[in-house]
């Protein structure tokens, strides 16, 4: 992805020393030698300064430290105040990210210290930047969200385009494209039309977040929008920017390769003018992986050779490792096997290395291919496996991409989906049938070689009674691994189960009932109109809420969810859920009462975790309880745990079933008040995260009169007593 960045708010101060290393103009020299005020002169030097922030950030810094130490001796605490500012924005251009967070940090102290809110906005504005360029995504979301409350408190219209437009390059940054594309249609609102650059930065990270989740035409016409505007300012290197993501849409998402080759030569014509080296190899890179694709491997070859003898390429690990991969894959297909097993495991060497797993992908495949034709198959079955396990992570990947576009969108095609969900069962089919078959080679290698040990040893009673137990061992392993084909299967079983009839069910009644609307759309008054709304909202919304639950129970069968453990107070992580749940209660007319009003009630918990446990609890609450029924929240410190009551008025849970509610073969499938859906995967997901985190969830029914599902965790005290035992002992 082609991150684009907006550029800092600059504020240039300047000091007070010896000039002889730089020479000043005239104006600037005469100011500083008159009677004016120090401010005055200051200022003055302090605008000069900021002609050189971009051309020569060295000579910026000059007269920074000069100013700052003219500051200090005439205390102009407002002048060095700003000179804080301006010393991160020097670090900042010169890459010092560390020494540019400090200065940002101590101009921070300064604006809160003399209550400026406009100073404080800015700070927090910076800080952000650089945590992003730091890659700390979560720190730059946490201060950019600073500077937007600053700005809305303040009515400060001017800087919301800004700050929207750059939490979403942050949520791009985290792949979280729903909030990406929120908060970068919030800065279209804000910003000036006729400011060219910041609309074509706004609108290529509009298409970076758009070509993410597949929407090929919104990525392209937001991405022309961007050409339109750079057009107004002629900036070459988002000229090569956008020609490139375009060629990349047309790859990837329409496999068009011609109209791929056409933007990507436009690109590198434009980089070459502008002597952009790291965008020359980059484009080779592509260039020669589109001619891969058409099979034209002697032109693949050209390009991706370019790219590899490029001084720069040891410092761009990713079109380092794409290359070699690439090179080896066209020097296999032209019939150098030994040079194409080289460059290829160079090329997988650095995708490990470097966790790329389409990379990964790639290597593995062409191995497959090279020890095929070397006639070594054990060897190829291997790289085989190690294919399909990398295949397993990207399809878990373009799930989590699936769900962003169906948030995005807001429908999908019914036919397209079956379609993709009997390709997945497909190829999970295949997987476990490949699986079986190496592990039967492998029985059979270790039968040869046991006939083989009895004959050559005269079947020797001691030497024949460890190759039976060899044999047993092996039937054993093959038995084990039979169990847990078996197991991944029920598991497959259960995930397409629910994906085939709970999510298919609401998607397509969705579909059928706006395809009734836009075909009959004269024919509705508005309360019938009103009603159809009312279902089709109701719709997406558990057919969101379900996919949410697939997402995490995908993730907890294969063991990436973790626990980050922090001092939660409970009543702020309460009250945020009931704020997010309490319209959809209202749409129910019913009644939420959070009694959760103890401050002092601290968990040491995960915050996303504890939230998810509560979003399902009260959700499950408001899907199983008629209308205008109540449910209550209450919370607790009870010894060292905390507890948090969901109490309900619902349907209530049969006895007999309470006992089996948290497991995946549950029967108990019932359908809400309204006929929302249910799987169960909710509550079990509530009973696996409580015990991740150190806790648990206890439930008490009366079949017709409501339910109680208390949630218990850990609270600080308990931990802080535990660690002080610790250090005791």
């Amino acid at each position: 992805m082609i991150k684009v960045f907006i550029p800092l708010v600059i504020f240039c101060v300047f000091s007070g020393m010896s000039f002889s290393q730089y020479s000043l103009p005239d104006s600037v020299s005469d100011k500083l030698k008159s009677k004016a005020p120090q401010t005055e002169k200051i200022s003055e030097l302090k605008e000069y300064a900021n002609e050189f922030l971009y051309s020569d950030p060295s000579k910026t810094r000059f007269f920074i430290d000069s100013a700052f130490r003219m500051a200090s001796r005439h205390n102009e605490e407002k002048l060095l105040r700003d000179l804080y500012n301006d010393k991160g924005n020097y670090y900042f251009f010169a890459r010092k990210h560390d020494s540019a967070l400090t200065a940002y940090k101590k101009y921070l102290e300064y604006a809160i210290e003399n209550d400026l809110p406009d100073n404080e906005k800015t700070a927090y504005s910076n800080i952000a930047l650089i945590f992003f360029r730091k890659g700390i995504s979560d720190s730059a979301l946490h201060y950019g969200h600073k500077s937007l409350e600053l700005a809305k408190k303040y009515g400060d219209s001017t800087s919301l385009a800004k700050i929207y437009s750059d939490l979403g390059g942050y949520y791009l940054e985290k792949s979280n494209y729903v909030k990406a594309l929120e908060n970068l249609s919030k800065s279209e609102k804000y910003e000036d039309p006729g400011n060219h650059f910041k609309m074509a930065v706004l609108n290529i990270r509009q298409g970076i977040a758009y070509a993410e989740i597949q929407d090929f035409d919104k990525a392209r016409e937001t991405y022309m929008q961007a050409l339109k505007h750079n057009k107004k300012q002629s900036r070459q290197n988002m000229e090569i920017s956008i020609y490139n993501n375009i060629g990349r849409i047309y790859e990837n998402l329409k496999e068009d390769t011609d109209s791929a080759l056409l933007y990507y030569e436009k690109a590198l014509e434009h980089a070459k003018k502008a002597g952009r080296k790291h965008d020359i190899v980059m484009l080779h890179v592509n260039i020669g992986n589109v001619y891969i694709t058409n099979k034209d491997f002697t032109k693949a070859y050209e390009y991706c050779k370019k790219a590899y003898q490029s001084s720069l390429i040891d410092k761009m690990p990713k079109s380092k490792t794409a290359t070699l991969i690439n090179l080896g894959h066209i020097q296999s297909y032209m019939g150098n096997i030994d040079t194409a097993s080289y460059l290829t495991n160079k090329g997988l060497e650095m995708a490990r290395k470097y966790d790329y797993l389409d990379f990964k992908s790639g290597a593995f495949e062409t191995l497959v291919r090279i020890d095929s034709l070397r006639a070594n198959y054990l060897s190829a079955l291997a790289y085989k496996d190690s294919l399909m396990k990398v295949d397993d992570k990207i399809w878990d990947k373009q799930l989590n991409d699936k769900i962003a576009e169906l948030n995005v969108k807001h429908e999908v095609e019914k036919q397209q989906q079956e379609n993709r969900l009997l390709r997945k069962k497909s190829k999970a089919d295949q997987r476990h049938i490949f699986i079986q078959r190496v592990q039967l080679i492998l029985l059979a290698l270790a039968l040869l070689i046991i006939v083989y040990f009895v004959f050559r040893l005269n079947r020797k009673k001691k030497n024949l009674q460890e190759m039976n137990k060899l044999l047993n061992d092996k039937n054993q392993e093959l038995s084990r691994n039979y169990k847990e084909l078996e197991k991944l299967n029920k598991t497959k079983d259960k995930f397409f189960s629910i994906i085939a009839h709970d999510l298919k069910g609401p998607i397509g009644t969705q579909s059928e009932m706006l395809n009734e609307l836009l075909v009959d759309y004269d024919n509705f008054d508005k309360e019938e109109l009103y009603a159809y709304l009312q279902s089709l909202r109701k719709n997406g919304d558990n057919s969101y809420a379900l996919l949410l639950n697939l997402l995490d129970w995908s993730r907890t069968q294969q063991g990436r969810i973790e626990n980050n453990p922090e001092t939660l107070n409970l009543n702020e992580v309460v009250f945020e859920v009931y704020e997010l749940l309490k319209p959809r209660a209202e749409r129910k007319q019913q009644e939420i009462v959070n009694n959760s009003e103890n401050d002092q009630l601290y968990a040491f918990a995960d915050q996303s975790l504890t939230n998810r446990v509560l979003y399902n609890l009260i959700n499950n609450a408001i899907k199983f309880t008629p209308a205008g029924k109540q449910i209550n929240i209450e919370s607790r410190k009870k010894g060292n745990t905390i507890e948090i009551d969901v109490k309900d008025q619902g349907i209530g849970i049969p006895q007999q079933k309470i006992d089996n509610l948290f497991n995946l073969d549950n029967d108990l499938k019932r359908k809400g008040t309204e006929n929302e859906n249910g799987t169960g995967l909710g509550l079990m997901l509530c009973k696996e995260f409580a015990e991740l985190m150190g806790g648990k969830i206890q439930v008490k029914s009366q079949e017709g009169k409501g339910s109680t599902f208390k949630f218990i965790l850990p609270a600080v005290a308990h931990r802080a007593t535990k660690e002080k035992n610790t250090q005791e002992a």
